[in-house]
């Protein structure tokens, strides 16, 4: 094989197959009034690029995608090391962490000296091709992941909305099933959420009133007086959750939903693999091949969200060429992976081959996937 490193990229699309979503924390925002999405700002929202609000353009992030592509390259380097082994359980939980997050849970990354150790780098990446490809702290990566761009807007809808009902409401007949002592606690149970739901919504519409106040207060310690009876209303909101019997939240609600992109919306997306030798390329497809057995990122799971497909042209530049050469093309959806359009020499089918045989003899060829040191 080949030691030569090129630097591949690669050009295409992802597609939405069902309605994919991912929501981060810290970017909550409101509909604006006569929006037809109606979301609380504490909705499930879609990325944004620029500002948080709903008619900035969304995409679906790197993150995501980078997270859920090495966790199945770690599938598939583990089944290979359970094969060999011959056990079920190969790695340690620090082996674990470091693979699938780069996560160094012994520490001892943090005594490691980093002067000068530019060789040491090139032995651990040829000893752990994994790392090499996706990386830990102070070891970059050579796989960089692009956000997923729509090409279309309005490609944006609200999905999941409806109401949970109470199912003993729904079908009272379920008693029957209910020894007296349950039946009792069902009926306390019943008659506690009913009360909790209307105190709670009495708390909300104050909280909710004090917010829109405070936006519009700017004196500081006005403000901060508001913020406090504020903290004061949500600790509230907490005591009658908790002090009701049965689920801490109203079991009977209605559901909000939750921004998700549209099924069948193509995303422009780009990886680039950089500085990376054959076995990288190889190990990267073979991620890939992985990822299709589950292709699915972001949220929602329990509706199905999160089915993807994807396609990209590889190309690279070789030394003394004019132009960049087509490697092929690579595609993967949840019926396969496929490799296509490739020149004679088939550099991506031969990349791909070459690292199935070194994956099913990893000692033959110095691979150690829990090594993570520079020096071993």
């Amino acid at each position: 094989m080949s030691k030569t490193r090129q630097t591949y990229r690669f050009v295409g699309s992802l597609t939405a197959v069902s309605a994919l979503t991912v929501t981060r924390p810290e970017e909550k925002f409101p509909s604006p009034p006569g929006s037809g999405f109606r979301l609380s700002r504490d909705a499930g929202r879609l990325p944004r690029m620029g500002a948080l609000r709903e008619d900035s353009p969304v995409y679906f992030p790197a993150t995501s995608l980078r997270g859920a592509l090495r966790r199945a390259g770690r599938n598939h380097i583990r089944r290979a090391a359970i094969r060999q082994s011959e056990t079920d359980t190969p790695w340690s939980v620090d082996t674990h962490f470091m693979l699938t997050q780069g996560v160094d849970t012994t520490n001892q990354t943090l005594s490691e000296k980093t002067s000068g150790t530019i060789g040491l780098e090139e032995e651990l990446r040829s000893a752990n091709p994994f790392l090499s490809l996706f990386g830990r702290w102070k070891l970059p990566g050579h796989l960089g992941i692009d956000n997923a761009i729509p090409e279309t807007e309005n490609c944006v809808y609200v999905e999941g909305r409806g109401a949970r009902p109470n199912d003993f409401n729904r079908d009272p007949g379920q008693v029957q099933f209910l020894n007296p002592e349950e039946a009792q606690r069902l009926k306390r149970i019943l008659e506690q959420d009913s009360l909790a739901a209307k105190d709670v919504k009495e708390v909300d519409d104050e909280i909710k009133a004090l917010k829109r106040e405070v936006a519009g207060i700017r004196d500081k310690d006005e403000k901060a007086e508001v913020n406090e009876r504020i903290k004061e209303l949500d600790a509230r909101k907490k005591e009658i959750k908790s002090a009701k019997e049965g689920s801490q939240e109203t079991i009977q609600r209605i559901m909000e939903g939750f921004e998700a992109i549209v099924p069948g919306t193509q995303m422009n997306h780009r990886m680039v693999l950089q500085n990376a030798n054959e076995l990288e390329l190889g190990l990267m497809l073979a991620t890939l091949r992985e990822f299709a057995r589950s292709p699915y990122v972001g949220g929602h799971r329990a509706l199905n969200c999160g089915e993807v497909s994807g396609q990209w042209v590889v190309k690279y530049w070789i030394e003394d060429a004019d132009q960049p050469q087509v490697a092929g093309k690579v595609s993967f959806s949840a019926e396969g992976f496929e490799i296509s359009d490739e020149p004679e020499e088939k550099p991506l089918t031969k990349a791909l081959s070459d690292w199935d045989k070194t994956v099913a003899s990893l000692s033959d060829y110095g691979i150690d996937f829990e090594r993570f040191l520079l020096v071993a």
